[in-house]
């Protein structure tokens, strides 16, 4: 993000919990942050709550499905992994998946919509294109 003209500051993990990831986020909005960029937490397992804890601020949120699974299936307890992007008291709120390679694959794309403008909608299909792309070439064993 450095590379197109953002200051970067990374913070330390927040634990599984709803609240406190939301009081985390309503923390660095209210401190004044133009984008929060999490990563991790927006998986199908009952311990992934960081989209949860971006709706639970408030405001609305695009919200978009990566990967469908059947709750209570192997360890998934929700029907998919999704993405949330917001626009919360003019911060841009937005989730990442955790796995490195994934998240270097959204930067990219963020790269491209942030100095455009995108809107939070704009963002979070765009996402969710690059990486259900991403895990079906994964799937058929091809390089991204």
């Amino acid at each position: 993000m450095g590379e197109i003209g953002y200051a970067v500051r990374v913070m330390p993990p927040v634990a599984d919990d709803e609240q406190l990831i939301r009081g985390t986020l309503r923390r660095l909005i209210d401190a004044g942050y133009g984008v929060i960029i999490t990563t991790g937490g927006v998986g199908a397992e009952e311990k992934d709550l960081t989209v949860e804890a971006v709706l639970g601020l408030g405001g609305g949120a695009a919200v978009v499905d990566v990967t469908h699974y059947v709750p209570g299936e192997h360890r998934h307890t929700k029907r998919s992994v999704r993405l949330a992007c917001a626009s919360n008291s003019g911060t841009l709120l937005i989730t990442l998946p955790g796995p490195n390679e994934e998240v270097r694959l959204c930067l990219r794309v963020l790269q491209e919509l942030l100095p455009r403008g995108a809107s939070p909608g704009e963002i979070a299909e765009a996402l969710g294109q690059a990486l259900r792309r991403f895990m079906r070439s994964k799937l058929r064993g091809e390089e991204e």
